[in-house]
């Protein structure tokens, strides 16, 4: 962030020191509202490039000086703390006394953002990476009318979002959201402003993700966020592209999930999220309708020109009543079977049946004190395609 102190130190000299708090944004900026309590939640830390600033937040915080308004800077590190937390307070007496106490306040949070290692500073001092506990941190101490800013690239690595665990990549943001809200682990983020940048941007030695992982990512913060009642939310899609700095605290790669493998004759192949064939919640419809016709559009194809048959056996996650898995199992295996019936395979060349939540081979998907393991369920709510044929091997 070193870079961007010139662009701060040169924003400040926009706003007279007044005790009014009624300063409106520049045009152009998005969702945030100057003259109001603002916090920043960043690191500089591995994996990631440079979370620098966008001038529109620093336009924010140097409004927010003069406002009187508590800017607070958040480290998103394993450990979130608050490393700056702070209002003007001018000293009565002389514009020069005022003068003199708001170089010094500017000074301080300038520290924060271009200090090193130093425990005050914005380096990461605890491994890997937790930002739902940062939004929260940040959302408290901006409070209701305030900014919050987010800058990370959004892969967090500790409980209960931890994206260490590859398969999380591949559940829906929905999924995870409503696994959050129903759990209660969302951050208070009511009647915030909320700026979110740096999202989807990795750097080395994390592998880059793809656009869709990207999407997803952005998507997955973007719905955190309202959920979590924000008044407005703005996405910054510019990508950074520096390095990641050297720090001190260590942030695990996320395993980026590799593409699904084409059908092929005589092969089992487990239809799920990452295929496009993800179902709704408790439901047999599916999620992404067009892309699931696509998926199993190609194992129909391989059905009619290899003259096979196809067992489809449906399964569910460990979550609900057995009875429950058992006929929804059922129900998604049908489901896949309509659409290979659509694409031109005949009906007795299908069978069907569900396994609930006991397909052979499944993962536990049970996490600490009986939880349910999101990354882990995703994995489990699937159909398997058996094909078969009087070429395939005996």
């Amino acid at each position: 962030m070193r870079r961007n102190t010139s662009v701060f130190l040169a924003a400040l000299t926009l706003f007279p020191l007044t005790a009014c708090g009624d300063e409106r944004p520049p045009p152009g900026m998005p969702c945030l509202v100057a003259g109001e309590a603002t916090a920043v939640a960043a690191a500089v830390r591995a994996n990631a490039p440079a979370a620098d600033l966008p001038e529109d937040v620093w336009n924010v915080i140097g409004a927010a000086i003069p406002a009187r308004k508590q800017i607070t800077v958040v480290r998103v590190d394993g450990d979130p703390v608050k490393i700056f937390d702070q209002r003007f307070s001018p000293p009565s007496g002389s514009s020069q006394a005022e003068k003199e106490a708001r170089n010094a306040f500017t000074n301080a949070l300038n520290a924060v953002f271009s200090g090193g290692d130093e425990a005050t500073g914005i380096s990461a001092q605890a491994d890997e990476v937790n930002l739902l506990e940062a939004l929260t941190i940040a959302g408290n101490a901006a409070g209701p009318g305030g900014n919050v800013v987010l800058i990370d690239s959004g892969l967090q690595t500790t409980s209960p979002l931890d994206f260490r665990d590859g398969n999380l990549l591949t559940v829906p943001p929905d999924t995870i959201v409503e696994y959050l809200r129903d759990n209660d682990l969302l951050p208070d983020l009511k009647d915030r402003h909320v700026y979110l940048g740096g999202l989807g941007s990795t750097a080395a030695p994390q592998q880059d993700l793809d656009n869709r992982l990207d999407r997803r990512i952005i998507d997955l913060w973007t719905k955190i966020v309202q959920v979590s009642g924000s008044s407005c939310v703005h996405v910054d899609t510019s990508t950074p592209t520096s390095p990641a700095p050297a720090v001190r605290a260590t942030v695990s790669t996320v395993p980026i999930p590799p593409p699904p493998p084409p059908p092929g004759a005589c092969a089992e192949t487990s239809l799920g999220e990452r295929d496009d064939v993800g179902f709704l919640v408790n439901s047999a419809e599916f999620r992404n309708p067009d892309g699931a016709r696509a998926t199993i559009k190609k194992i129909a194809d391989v059905m009619k020109a290899e003259d096979q048959t196809a067992r489809l056996t449906g399964a569910t996650s460990s979550e609900g009543p057995t009875g429950r898995n058992q006929e929804l199992s059922e129900r998604r295996a049908e489901a896949v079977r309509d659409v290979l019936i659509e694409s031109g395979v005949p009906r007795g060349r299908i069978t069907t049946s569900g396994a609930g939540e006991f397909l052979p081979g499944r993962v536990d998907d049970t996490g600490p004190g009986g939880r349910l393991n999101l990354a882990k369920a995703v994995l489990n709510r699937k159909v398997v395609v058996e094909l078969s044929g009087k070429r395939c091997p005996r």
